[in-house]
Formats: structure tokens, sequence, C-alpha cells
């Protein structure tokens, strides 16, 4: 591994929104304003966070010293709508290297009901996002993280292989979408999928799906899961029982 001394730099800012009926400030001063983010009138709009490194062995070497520009953006403008994003650029070429972004619903109404299982407490919820990797000199390891890199018929397995003469060099290395939903189907039942789409090779790369039972008592739960992976390739199922109550596990099994 390359000797490294970074230093970084990082800075984030929220943005606050306060509705009509704000709360009386605790201060004797009532012309002071109270700036505590928690009070229930206040509603956080968004975040930005910018970060940067800087390589000082690189620097002293004469290579680039400047680590990529990583933003992570998350705007909440209504309270069932969210949107995130995470990415990175390259400073030299300002070309974006990575990104991630993900819009969120989430069902606004209130959940009356009370369970000890903290799954039916979880409102309703549905995501979706992509993904956007650039190729670089690893970008091979992410098509086939277990390539052999002295046998030369990969090659003509895996053009994009780093070490193979003349092999292209796509500009996206990854594009997956990434889909989750979270549903009452009733009071007792609750599904959950999500699942990631390969949009480069056409092919699904993962499944997850969960469906967990609640009891009419409210003392126990049932969940039956699906797990299909692609690298290594395998299935699998599980089964989990659940007793609620002072024993219950504070980690969900979903």
């Amino acid at each position: 591994m390359s000797r490294r001394n970074v230093v970084t730099l990082a800075v984030g800012n929220r943005f606050w929104r306060r509705s009509a009926g704000a709360v009386a400030s605790a201060e004797p001063d009532k012309e002071v304003e109270s700036l505590n983010p928690f009070i229930s009138n206040v509603q956080e709009l968004g975040s930005l966070r910018l970060a940067l490194g800087y390589n000082i062995a690189a620097e002293r070497k004469g290579s680039d010293s400047l680590t990529d520009l990583d933003m992570n953006l998350r705007l909440t403008p209504i309270n069932f709508l969210s949107f995130a994003f995470d990415g990175g650029i390259n400073p030299g070429a300002w070309e974006i290297t990575q990104a991630r972004a993900t819009v969120t619903l989430v069902d606004p109404r209130p959940i009356t009901r009370r369970s000890l299982d903290l799954d039916f407490m979880r409102p309703n919820s549905f995501s979706i996002g992509y993904r956007y990797l650039l190729n670089g000199p690893n970008g091979f390891l992410a098509s086939n993280a277990n390539i052999n890199v002295d046998n030369p018929e990969n090659c003509t397995i895996n053009p994009t292989f780093a070490p193979c003469l003349g092999a292209p060099n796509p500009k996206s290395l990854i594009g997956d979408i990434v889909i989750s939903l979270f549903y009452h189907v009733t009071d007792n039942i609750l599904v959950n999928a999500n699942s990631v789409y390969d949009g480069i090779n056409n092919r699904f790369i993962g499944v997850h799906a969960g469906v967990k039972l609640l009891s009419p008592c409210d003392c126990g739960t049932v969940t039956l899961t699906l797990n299909h992976t692609i690298n290594p390739a395998k299935t699998s199922f599980s089964f989990n029982f659940n007793l609620l109550g002072l024993g219950t596990q504070k980690k969900s099994s979903f």
C-alpha cells in the first residue's frame, strides 16, 4: 500500500424551516429567538456536506495530490418526499467519478396502533435510486471481484481488465438501479423487498424479499425471507420466530 499523509477539509451546512406558531423562548429576553433545532415547529429541509483531501506525500513526488471532491446532499422539501445525492468529482478534470441518487416516498399518515415489534411502527415507504461508477485503474474488480490477475485468458473473458492491451475504457463501469419497498398489507402483515438491477448487463444482480407476520395478541412474529445473489451465486431462505415482550430484540430481523 502506498504511503499516504492526507489532510482533509470538510464543510457542512443544514437548512431549516420554521412553521407558524413559534415556541416561546426560554430566555427572559423575549426578543431572543431560540435556535434549538428540536422544537416542534422547526423542520430540516436539507443538508449539504463537501469534503476534499490533500495528499502531502503525493505532492512531494510530483503526482496528483488532491482526492475526489466528495458531496453529500439531502433534501426534504415536504414530510413525505426526500432526495439524496452522494457523489465524487475529480477536481482536475471536473468529471463525476461516482454518484448515487435516491428518491424516497414515505407514507405521512401516523401509525395509531402500538406494537412491540419496531417494524410494525415504521411507515410505508418506497425508494428508487441509481448508482454510477466511472472506470478507473481498479475498475475491473467492480464487474468481477474474483478475477485471477495471473490468467491471460481474462483479456477475452473480461475485456475491461486493466492489464489487457487495447482494453476498452467505458465511461460507466457500474450503472445500477436500486428499488426498495416497505408496505403494511394489513395491521398484522408486512412486506419488505429490495432489488438491484444492472443496467449495463441488463440483469438483476440481487433480490431480497421478506414477509413478517404479527400474531393477533401482539406477542410474537414470524419472518420469512428470500435472498438471491450472483456473486457468489446463491439463493437462501430463512425462517425467524421471535417472542415479543421483555426479551424482544432491538435489531430488526427484517
